[in-house]
């Protein structure tokens, strides 16, 4: 679980701030919100789930306590200035937000991954039965 939890360490963390350094290096007077905005609605959401794809389609096991910990690791995206304005209040809304989202991204691609593990299942026992006769 632990190169699982590193890649997904490398989708919330590395790779959006390499993103941000190359898009400032390329564009001088490039729109954070613009970046925020692509990095929270769609690049670690599907970097999320493709994770979890591949944790589902290789490891096959209970989906809940790897969905649990992957989570974690998006609570300190919380600091940010852009997610959280000042407030002990919109600090714990944001991380039970982050979390709870997360862990349904995480969750959906271990749930997807199952899904399709065991209809190629199903269907290459019922291919093996009718090659048989």
């Amino acid at each position: 679980m632990k190169w699982y939890l590193l890649s997904h360490l490398l989708n919330l963390y590395v790779l959006p701030v390499t993103g941000y350094m190359i898009l400032k290096y390329i564009f001088v007077d490039a729109d954070i919100f613009a970046y925020e905005e692509a990095l929270f609605f769609g690049y670690i959401p599907l970097g999320c789930f493709l994770i979890s794809f591949v944790y589902g389609l290789r490891k096959r096991k209970s989906p809940f306590s790897y969905c649990f910990v992957c989570s974690f690791l998006c609570i300190p995206l919380a600091i940010l200035d852009s997610t959280a304005k000042d407030g002990l209040f919109n600090y714990i809304s944001v991380i039970s937000f982050l979390y709870c989202a997360y862990f349904l991204i995480a969750f959906m691609g271990n749930i997807t991954a199952l899904a399709i593990y065991s209809g190629c299942a199903a269907i290459k026992k019922i291919w093996n039965i009718i090659t048989k006769h």
